[in-house]
This record gives structure tokens, C-alpha cells and sequence, in this order.
């Protein structure tokens, strides 16, 4: 009797360890190594959704974990039945981390509506935030993939805790290397129209770091530091890279540029830290790509409305679906240089509308 409780119990623990080896926090916590050869099958042929999270590789070990500072998974994450080359990519963050849990299907539907039902679409969630996300984008073609929360090592005392923490989980995009090129977007982020023009314009083999630069000059060292917003970019996933952010991050070298650019630290801080070492500078988007409706920034003031992508920031729009498709029915327009003054549209009126910015005395001229 002893014996088969015995036998009972070992397989109940073995199942058990098993399946929490699968995820990530058991591979960071436990040290386990999961290849993925049982990995749940995705849907993204039959189901709307498609909910995935493969791990395939050996972690690092948990010494480094426990004494390096902020803790961090350095391997691949897999989304099982994409052959795609490009894949578009951003995360939806449960209220933890100083994140707020906001709303993220007005965004990842405009992506799809935007670049088409057969383009692989991947949202990162932690934990928290799963069942809500799932329910969110319900209908919509896209990978759910949950990843780890990031860690803190409180006896690290290199640097306090940053306020918004949950802005370094974008750093696991860079573990999607199945893909050759993400299109990685903010939830704050809004498609208005097909991408892939501008995806096609910025592509090189390898990809190489594409992101807005704001305009001015940051030297460190007798180095200048081109300075990017991180909420819409091209990037090549590598583990190496990977690495050398984490490197960074745990050392906080990078906080002199965070201190000297922003309030508050954040992964932005991070990469731009990173431009120059990690990843050989960065191609620089027309300002008219990643758009934002602010009085800083003039040189979108000439933006056309047809020539604008994306919104990024507040002003978002409307994106339902519609007889089985996602499609965007309305666009938020900035009308104004600082971005009061705004309308929503159809998309078929963007192209009867002035300018971002743009004076009634200057239309005149123009015409």
C-alpha cells in the first residue's frame, strides 16, 4: 500500500514540476530546461486566437540571477506555425510593475485591420493580465504569448527600483528569433493604414534598429547618443542582443542618459544607452512615420494626412470587426500642432483634410 501511494505521489510531483517547467517564471525560478517538443499546437489556421508560450533553451543559472540584479529569461520565445519573416509585435501589461492595465484592443486591431488577416501578430501579456487580454482581442487573429514579470533584486543596491518597471518587459521582443525583422508598436499606438509600404522601405538583411530620433544632441563621454522614442521601431530579435541590454540594465550604466533626458527612467533609456554599442546606430524614420500631435515636435508639422501611418498617443480611433474582418472605421486627426484641436473621421476622409499644423494662411499659399 505504502509502495503504490509512493508511486502515486511521484508521478502527481513529476506531472506537476513538468508543467510548471514549461513557463517561464518555472524556468527563471527552478532552472528547468523545456525544448518545446510538446508545445500546444497553435490555432492561428481555425481559431480566432491563438494562445502560445514556448520556452527552448537553457537558462542562465539562478547565481546569476540571485546576485546580478534585475532578473531576466535569456531564452527563445517560439510562435509555433509562423513561417512569416516579419512579424508585428507589442504587450499588454496587467496592473503591476507601476503599469495601469490599459486597454489594448483598440491598438493590436488596428494592426491587424492595417496589415492584413494573414500577417502574424503577437501581443505579450504577463500573468495578470492573460484572461483579461484574451477576452480583450477575442475575434481577433492574433498570438497571446504570456511571458515572465520582471524581477527585482532588492539586494542589489546599485539603483532603486524604477517607477515604471513594466516598460523593460518590452525587452523580451528580443527573444522572438524565429522572425527575421518585428514591427514592434505601444498599446498607445494606432495603425490608420497599411504599413508594409513602410516596412518594405526600412527593411535591410540583417534589419537594423529603425525608430523616430528626436531631434537635438546628446553627448556622453565625447559621444553623441542619438536619442529614439522606442513606441513604433523595426528590430532584429537576437538573444546576443538580448544579453547585452539585460548587461546594461543590471550595471545601470545606462542612467546618466535617463537622468539627463527624462523624468523617470524607463526601457527607453535603455536602448538608446544602446544604440552606438549594441546596435551600430540607428536608420532613422521620416518624421511622418511615428506621428505624435505635440507642439515639440514642428518637423511633423508638413505632415500630409495620407502620408501619416499611425497615431501614437492619445488620439486613437475606432476598430471593430466587421463581417469577420478587423477594420478601422474611424481615425482620431490631430488638427492642430499641439494636438487640441482634433476631429474624427472615416478613413475616406483623409484625404480632404489640411495638414497637421498647417494655417489657413499657409493652405491658401499652397493652393
Amino acid at each position: 500500500m505504502a509502495s503504490r501511494l509512493h508511486t502515486v505521489f511521484t508521478f502527481i510531483l513529476g506531472f506537476a514540476l513538468g508543467m510548471f517547467c514549461r513557463t517561464d517564471i518555472g524556468n527563471a525560478l527552478v532552472g528547468c530546461k523545456y525544448d518545446g517538443s510538446e508545445a500546444p499546437s497553435s490555432t492561428a489556421g481555425s481559431s480566432p486566437l491563438g494562445v502560445i508560450a514556448t520556452a527552448a533553451a537553457t537558462p542562465a543559472s539562478s547565481t546569476e540571477r540571485v546576485h546580478a540584479g534585475p532578473s531576466y529569461p535569456l531564452e527563445p520565445l517560439h510562435v509555433p506555425s509562423s513561417t512569416d519573416k516579419v512579424a508585428f509585435a507589442t504587450m499588454c501589461i496587467g496592473q503591476e510593475m507601476g503599469a495601469t492595465g490599459a486597454d489594448c484592443r483598440p491598438s493590436v486591431c488596428s494592426a491587424v485591420a492595417a496589415a492584413g488577416p494573414n500577417a502574424t501578430v503577437v501581443v505579450m501579456v504577463n500573468r495578470l493580465a492573460a484572461s483579461v487580454v484574451k477576452a480583450q482581442l477575442a475575434g481577433l487573429r492574433v498570438f497571446v504569448v504570456e511571458v515572465s514579470s520582471v524581477n527585482w533584486d532588492e539586494t542589489n543596491h546599485r539603483y532603486p527600483e524604477p517607477e515604471r518597471l513594466y516598460t523593460f518587459m518590452k525587452l523580451h521582443v528580443w527573444r522572438l528569433v524565429q522572425f527575421e525583422c518585428i514591427v514592434w508598436f505601444d498599446a498607445d499606438v494606432f495603425f490608420r493604414r497599411d504599413p508594409f509600404a513602410v516596412i518594405s522601405k526600412y527593411r535591410s538583411t540583417p534589419q537594423k534598429l529603425v525608430a523616430y530620433e528626436y531631434p537635438g544632441r546628446h553627448y556622453f563621454d565625447d559621444k553623441r547618443i542619438p536619442y529614439i522614442n522606442t513606441g513604433f521601431m523595426l528590430l532584429r530579435p537576437s538573444l546576443r542582443d538580448l544579453e547585452k541590454l539585460v548587461g546594461m540594465w543590471r550595471s545601470g550604466s545606462y542612467l546618466r542618459l535617463a537622468k539627463a533626458i527624462s523624468w523617470a527612467p524607463t526601457e527607453q533609456d535603455l536602448i538608446c544607452n544602446g544604440v552606438l554599442g549594441i546596435f551600430g546606430g540607428v536608420v532613422k524614420f521620416d518624421p511622418c512615420v511615428n506621428f505624435r500631435s505635440i507642439a515639440g515636435r514642428k518637423e511633423q508639422h508638413g505632415c500630409r494626412q495620407t502620408d501619416i501611418i499611425l497615431n501614437h498617443g492619445d488620439s486613437k480611433g475606432k476598430c471593430e470587426i466587421l463581417n469577420g474582418q478587423a477594420t478601422i472605421t474611424h481615425v482620431v486627426v490631430p488638427l492642430s500642432s499641439d494636438g487640441k484641436e482634433k476631429r474624427l473621421v472615416t478613413p475616406g476622409e483623409l484625404p480632404f483634410l489640411r495638414q497637421p499644423g498647417a494655417s489657413e494662411k499657409g493652405r491658401r499659399r499652397k493652393k
